[in-house]
């Protein structure tokens, strides 16, 4: 699947609260932003206290090691 602009996604929000983070939701927003390599993207949500912006990963490919992102988070090295 892929997510263009204006999209509407559902997704949960991370809010830190006092030094912890704690999940609200799953809400609706729409797609504001998207990475020009197709990294990230981010969603604004139209809440009760105003707009919320948050940023979510999307799967990439790294094009050193065509590894997906998820193994490179798992400490999988990239050769320059």
């Amino acid at each position: 699947m892929s997510i263009k602009l204006g999209d509407k996604v559902s997704r949960k929000i991370h809010v830190d609260s006092n030094g912890a983070t704690v999940e609200h939701g799953p809400y609706t927003g729409t797609v504001t932003y998207i990475h020009p390599k197709g990294r990230y993207f981010m969603a604004v949500f139209q809440l009760k206290g105003g707009a919320v912006r948050e940023c979510y990963p999307l799967a990439w490919v790294c094009p050193q090691c065509k590894n997906s992102y998820k193994k490179l988070t798992n400490k999988t090295e990239v050769k320059k």
